[in-house]
């Protein structure tokens, strides 16, 4: 499911950020599929917003991905806090 592969970039991608690298190429297909089987979850927009503030440093790009997630689900903890 979407959710799954949302929670498996995110658990990489975290481990990633305290290890001082990239995420691995198995997180960012996670993401992107993810993205392909729901885009409209948040989840999937809170890690594209990750990846494009934290690591790109596309921060304004970073910023409109939190924004959509938030938006897609207001209630998100996780939205709320990345952005």
């Amino acid at each position: 499911s979407a959710i799954a592969f949302a929670l498996l970039y995110e658990a990489d991608a975290m481990v990633a950020f305290l290890s001082d690298r990239h995420p691995s190429e198995r997180a960012l297909d996670a993401m992107k599929k993810a993205l392909e089987l729901d885009s409209r979850l948040a989840e999937a927009h809170t890690n594209v917003g990750d990846l494009r503030f934290y690591w790109d440093w596309e921060w304004s790009a970073g910023e409109a991905e939190f924004r959509r997630a938030v938006e897609l689900d207001p209630g998100s903890i996780d939205a709320a806090l990345h952005y």
